[in-house]
């Protein structure tokens, strides 16, 4: 699998864990399997309530 997806899956992953988060979608060129090695990761986050200012940082 690539390196690509396999970040991203595991990202999305430890949001899911917060009970504050609704969805995660992958966008981009990664979600098109377009991307190469200089691609970055579009990951958008629905929270179902305003995110914390430690729960925007804490993935980091």
């Amino acid at each position: 699998m690539d390196l690509n997806i396999v970040v991203a899956s595991e990202i999305g992953h430890i949001y899911e864990q917060n009970p504050k988060v609704e969805a995660v979608l992958l966008g981009g060129s990664v979600s098109r399997n377009w991307h190469d090695e200089h691609s970055d990761i579009e990951l958008f986050i629905f929270w179902k309530g305003a995110p914390t200012d430690e729960e925007k940082i804490e993935i980091l």
